[in-house]
């Protein structure tokens, strides 16, 4: 009977190890993870998470006390020594990015950097380190592309914007539209979570508005340099 008892407890817990294990691989649930070496992050809170996917990283990682990494630098100078010394985002990283914007506010600094690969920004990636007291990282936060490949480009940028200006006329017919901006970029879907498509697109992101009794249109075509079709857009 004890025996009995013995492999029927063992029973329960090979079937409860199957069941997370199909739940993770299935589910692709984020469960606590395994910190970077290079950067002391015990003090990170439970629900800080680190997701992995095939062509890029999605991370929101916060302290529960103190902080998640103290550099011997301050300011920005910190920002990029926790950044170069991240263990979870691609190697090298920190030579693509480019400088976003900058906040302070209470005794704390906000660095938000944008992601590029050959000079070209990634559509949508967004890198935020946050320190306290100068020197103490408290919070990090983003998403960025590990790929590195990119689409080719076949067609020119006015054929693209071409394409672009010939679609939005489709999309609203009676209104007076213009072309307000346009930019190179790299668009991946999966990055964006609007598709699990994980291409690196060579694209031309146009932006387009117009206004015609009442109406009003402010949407950005995002085109893809390659086949010269309307990859996405966003109203």
């Amino acid at each position: 009977m004890k025996r009995l008892k013995i492999i029927a407890v063992v029973g329960i817990v090979l079937a409860v190890v199957v069941i997370i294990l199909s739940l993770l691989l299935l589910k692709k649930i984020s469960v606590p993870f395994a910190y970077p070496a290079k950067v002391e992050m015990k003090n990170a809170a439970t629900d800080s998470y680190i997701t992995s996917q095939k062509t890029s990283v999605v991370f929101n990682v916060f302290s529960g006390k103190d902080s998640i990494y103290t550099s011997s630098k301050t300011g920005k100078a910190a920002a990029t020594d926790f950044l170069t010394k991240t263990d979870f985002l691609p190697a090298g990283l920190d030579k693509n990015l480019k400088d976003g914007r900058t906040k302070e506010e209470s005794g704390k600094q906000h660095f938000y950097y944008y992601q590029t690969i050959k000079d070209i920004p990634v559509y949508g990636s967004t890198i935020a380190v946050h320190i306290k007291n100068g020197n103490q990282i408290y919070g990090a936060d983003g998403n960025v592309l590990k790929d590195q490949t990119v689409g080719s480009e076949k067609i020119t940028l006015e054929q693209a914007g071409s394409i672009a200006f010939k679609q939005a006329l489709s999309d609203n017919p009676g209104v007076d539209l213009s072309v307000l901006a346009s930019e190179k970029v790299i668009l991946n879907k999966q990055l964006l979570g609007i598709d699990e498509d994980t291409t690196n697109y060579l694209a031309l992101a146009v932006e387009i508005t117009g206004a015609t009794f009442g109406t009003e249109v402010d949407t950005i075509y995002f085109i893809d340099l390659d086949k010269g079709e309307v990859l996405y857009t966003k109203s």
